[in-house]
């Protein structure tokens, strides 16, 4: 299956950052154990907070050829299956700070881009997310699920731009296990209860990571370049 919208290759960042909310017990506590027991956490299409998300376009050539009803089964069946985690190029961005770290209450993760992906499965695969004021179309009914999949999965409204989102991919959903020392720093909102900035202090400490805290300088952010040591955190 082949698509408009093809998976290409771009130059990788050196960092990547995931923004997490810490919000009540439950999510803080499953936050820092994936950081201590050095893993991501896949989600689902249908669990991103983007209704659009898989959504694509066959043309009428397409859908009139013998393969359609086989391959729009295939396709369904790989975007349930699929998991995806999402990861920012960028940690000074407020709007992500707002809407994915509980309006700077919670915290944002810094990892080393290719240790991260050397310690993943072979199965796992990095995206960049391509964004496009058209809706990605099916051109061919009769070739790689997979690509077409990802490609799929890998594209959203131009109006997510902000974003800058990249998407690591794997066969499964659930916890996926990094095997390395990925994740190089951790930043703290500058609205951080002190009891949640005293619990990421400690796990910092646990694996072996600086933490820094953004703080707001007039329109702009800023990402501490001061450690943040036990007594700071508290």
């Amino acid at each position: 299956m082949q698509l408009v919208a093809e998976l290409r290759n771009y130059t990788l960042p050196r960092h990547l950052y995931r923004f997490r909310s810490l919000g009540g017990q439950r999510r803080r506590d499953e936050e820092l154990s994936a950081l201590r027991n050095g893993f991501i956490w896949c989600s689902t299409y249908g669990a991103m907070n983007d209704p659009m998300e898989g959504i694509y376009e066959a043309a009428t050539r397409v859908r009139q050829q013998p393969e359609w009803q086989t391959a729009r089964e295939a396709i369904r069946w790989g975007k349930a299956e699929t998991g995806i985690c999402s990861f920012a190029e960028a940690s000074n961005n407020e709007l992500m700070w707002a809407h994915y770290a509980d309006g700077f209450r919670g915290m944002c993760i810094e990892y080393d881009l290719e240790t991260l992906m050397r310690g993943l499965r072979e199965d796992c695969a990095l995206v960049r997310v391509a964004y496009s004021d058209e809706v990605p179309q099916l051109r061919d009914a009769a070739s790689d699920n997979e690509t077409a999949v990802r490609a799929i999965l890998s594209t959203k409204s131009a109006r997510w731009l902000y974003e800058r989102e990249w998407r690591a991919f794997s066969a499964t959903r659930g916890a996926v296990s990094y095997r390395s020392r990925a994740v190089t720093r951790l930043i703290m909102g500058s609205r951080i209860a002190p009891e949640d900035a005293h619990e990421i202090q400690e796990v910092a400490e646990e694996i072996g990571v600086p933490v820094h805290r953004v703080e707001v300088k007039g329109y702009r952010l800023s990402v501490g370049s001061r450690h943040i040591g036990a007594e700071d955190a508290r």
